[in-house]
């Protein structure tokens, strides 16, 4: 086995690409230690309200009708930045055709603001009015497996900025905003 790994590591020294550092890399590490320590308020607020059981507080709306322009304009800079790299970005087409619908149509459910007027002292950022979306992510690992996907905006602010705070119901995504 030494001897197998031996020549492996000849071969990429020899031929091998050199990692190189990202472009985006300061940037994603700046996020990364600004949010390490921040608390996920917009998480909480989902588990105190039971969102992932009940669509009460939500309405659907269609992806593809042009109902949320109020929504943030995201640069391909700020989506590899918000992703923090580029990885989601490239699984995108997959995840959308798991998730279209017939006639081409993503179901997004939108609340306007009851949920979040209810827990506004604790939602960070912005001053503005704030819409709440969330998503159905199926997961990849488990056929039969859901997630909700949450997405805090203010809205009509561009870029980054806009989105205040998100949260997923996966293992993982309940992380630090």
């Amino acid at each position: 086995m030494m001897q197998n790994f031996k020549i492996a590591a000849a071969l990429l020294n020899r031929f091998g690409v050199r990692f190189t550092n990202n472009i985006y890399s300061s940037g994603i590490l700046e996020i990364i230690r600004e949010r390490m320590g921040l608390e996920n308020n917009l998480a909480n607020m989902v588990e105190a309200l039971n969102m992932n059981r009940r669509s009460s507080h939500f309405e659907n709306i269609c992806a593809d009708q042009n109902n949320v322009s109020f929504f943030p304009t995201l640069e391909y800079r700020d989506l590899i930045l918000f992703a923090l790299g580029t990885y989601q970005i490239r699984q995108a087409r997959s995840y959308y055709g798991e998730h279209v619908r017939s006639q081409g149509r993503y179901i997004i459910e939108v609340n306007r603001g009851e949920a979040i007027t209810q827990n506004e002292h604790n939602l960070r950022g912005g001053s503005g009015k704030k819409t709440l979306f969330k998503g159905k992510i199926k997961s990849r690992h488990i056929s039969r497996k859901q997630y909700y996907v949450y997405l805090l905006i203010e809205n009509n602010i561009p870029g980054r900025t806009g989105i205040l705070e998100y949260c997923c119901s996966c293992l993982v995504g309940r992380g630090a905003l």
